[in-house]
């Protein structure tokens, strides 16, 4: 098993996570549910530390494949970038998450302020 192998591996846990997160906090939204609201974001900082390894393993498979004949330098650069960005949005997501967690913990629900924001941030990816 080499790097490349291990990013498509790991590549599918934050993005399809994050999925659920996202149905999750859609559906407490609509619902009032705040245990549900909770559980998404319990779910997005785990998605959002599953990315820092998702990410570091894609150098590594960079390496791996620029040896290969036919693959575009350009595509290469352009994932690294969206790759970049989509870190920077799921850092900050889960961070975001954690406040509201905390804030939940506080109170007896999280600040609207932060579920809202999170909410936008999370579309952004």
């Amino acid at each position: 098993m080499n790097f490349a192998h291990l990013h498509l591996l790991l590549n599918h846990f934050p993005i399809i996570g994050t999925m659920v997160g996202l149905g999750l906090f859609l559906i407490s939204l609509v619902g009032k549910n705040e245990d549900l609201r909770r559980a998404s974001l319990i779910i997005f900082p785990a998605m959002a530390l599953l990315a820092i390894p998702t990410f570091f393993s894609g150098t590594g498979a960079q390496g791996a494949i620029r040896k290969t004949p036919g693959v575009s330098e350009a595509l290469i650069e352009r994932h690294q970038g969206a790759a970049m960005l989509a870190l920077l949005f799921m850092e900050i997501t889960g961070a975001l998450s954690l406040v509201g967690l905390w804030k939940s913990q506080r109170t007896s629900r999280p600040a609207r302020w932060n579920w809202s924001l999170s909410a936008i941030l999370i579309f952004q990816l």
